[in-house]
Order: structure tokens, then C-alpha cells, then sequence
């Protein structure tokens, strides 16, 4: 990354540090916990991290943070809507399957299509760690349809399947709120040649779509609090873009 690149970074995720929170984690902060914990100590999701860890840090910027927080999020999210149908005896069984298809869902990142490779990549990894062929194709379904501005590609097999799918998705775009600029824009940075010029001429078309993520949010979870992500996500650019016009003078 360029000099002038780097010193943008820096302002970015100087803005990121004073922005408001997000009201879910105010909301949900006990289940938000309680995810954590089990993603911390169960043992399938612990062997999971060390079978993929190398794999998922060289992933052009969605590595092994981007798909822990999207793991634990996506089980928050998960039960809450599974709860709200009448279910979930058992939250372990939901964080699991969460978490394992929050690990997985980016695993082919690089690729063209990469959601529906991934799909079949976990469908084949899972094979030996599921006893639940359920569960596996719930997994598979939920990664498969993950991508933003993508029609769905098959039918959900199950209502699970179908919960866990939308759960993932809605996860997966909160981080295109404050985390695409305190990291995750950088890290995918790091894996090109692109000028400060050239990320500025690609600003104002980023912001849009960002703009656009707000109408596609799937769960009831995730349309009452993934808009202000993105609308705290907007806030940041908007102020990134000021300082850099103003401290850095570029238009």
C-alpha cells in the first residue's frame, strides 16, 4: 500500500474509534457473549479454526477476524430468529452450525463464483465432521447464497437451512458498516497495486453501495439494525472523505 494510502488508513480508522455503536451490540450484548464463548471452546469449531486458520488469513481481506466475527454474529442472529419461530431446546446446536458456516463461507474468496464454490468445498470438508447430513446441506445452502446483490440459486432444503441462510447474509453485510473501514477495506489494499488516485475515482461508487446494502438485509434481526451499520459505515466515509480533501488535499 502507498504512503499516501497508508496515512488515509490511519484517518479512517481514527474515525472509526469515535463512531457510535452499533445498537445491536447494546441489545444483544449477553448473547453476543454467550457466542463468543462457545466459538472460543467448542471443540468441533476449535478443530474447524485449525484445520482452515492458514487458509482463511490469506484471503484478500476477509481472513480468519473478518470470518470470526461473522460467525459469532451470524449465531446471534440465528438463534434470535429461530427463537422468535418457537424453537432452539438447544443454542450449542445453533452456534454450532452458525459458526462453522460463518468459518466457511468465504473459503474460496479468490475464486469467480465464489459462494458456490464454497458451498461445494464445505459440502466435501463437512462430510467428515457432520454426523447430521441436515446439517451439512444447511451449511452448504447458507454459504452458497451469502453474496450481495445475488439471486438465491437453489431452495432452502429445510426451514433451518433457510433461517441459517438469511442469518449468515445478514451477519456477513454488518460488515460492511464501520469494519469495511477499520479493516477490511485495507487488508484487500494490501493485496493490490491500486494508487490513491485510483481509490479515490472508486470512492463515490463505493459509497453507493453501500447505500444500496441497506434494502437487501433478509432476517427481522437484520433489517431493524443492520441499516444503522450501514448508516455508521456512511457517516465514516463521509468524514474520511472530508479529511482527505481537507488534510491531504485530494479531490
Amino acid at each position: 500500500m502507498d504512503q499516501v494510502l497508508e496515512e488515509i488508513k490511519k484517518m479512517a480508522i481514527e474515525i472509526v474509534s469515535e463512531a457510535r455503536l452499533p445498537s445491536f451490540y447494546l441489545d444483544y450484548n449477553e448473547l453476543i457473549k454467550q457466542s463468543r464463548e462457545f466459538f472460543s471452546r467448542d471443540e468441533l469449531i476449535i478443530k474447524i479454526k485449525k484445520d482452515l486458520f492458514q487458509t482463511l488469513e490469506n484471503n484478500f481481506g476477509h481472513g480468519y477476524g473478518h470470518a470470526k466475527k461473522v460467525a459469532v454474529e451470524a449465531g446471534v442472529i440465528f438463534l434470535i430468529e429461530i427463537k422468535k419461530a418457537g424453537g432452539a431446546e438447544n443454542d450449542d446446536h445453533y452456534f454450532s452450525i452458525a459458526h462453522t458456516a460463518g468459518l466457511l463461507h468465504d473459503i474460496c474468496r479468490k475464486e469467480k463464483n465464489h459462494a458456490k464454490k464454497g458451498a461445494v468445498y464445505a459440502r466435501s470438508y463437512l462430510e467428515g465432521i457432520f454426523t447430521d447430513e441436515n446439517n451439512i446441506d444447511s451449511v452448504a445452502h447458507a454459504i452458497a447464497n451469502h453474496e450481495a446483490f445475488c439471486d438465491f440459486y437453489e431452495k432452502a432444503p429445510n426451514f433451518e437451512a433457510s433461517v441459517l441462510s438469511d442469518s449468515l447474509y445478514d451477519s456477513d453485510k454488518f460488515r460492511w458498516g464501520p469494519d469495511n473501514f477499520s479493516h477490511m477495506l485495507w487488508a484487500m489494499l494490501e493485496h493490490t497495486d491500486i494508487s490513491a488516485a485510483q481509490f479515490m475515482s472508486g470512492y463515490e461508487r463505493g459509497i453507493n453501495s453501500l447505500k444500496k446494502i441497506k434494502k437487501t438485509f433478509r432476517t427481522s434481526t437484520g433489517k431493524k439494525y443492520g441499516p444503522e451499520f450501514i448508516d455508521i459505515g456512511i457517516e465514516i466515509g463521509s468524514s474520511l472523505l472530508y479529511r482527505i480533501k481537507n488534510e491531504l488535499g485530494i479531490l
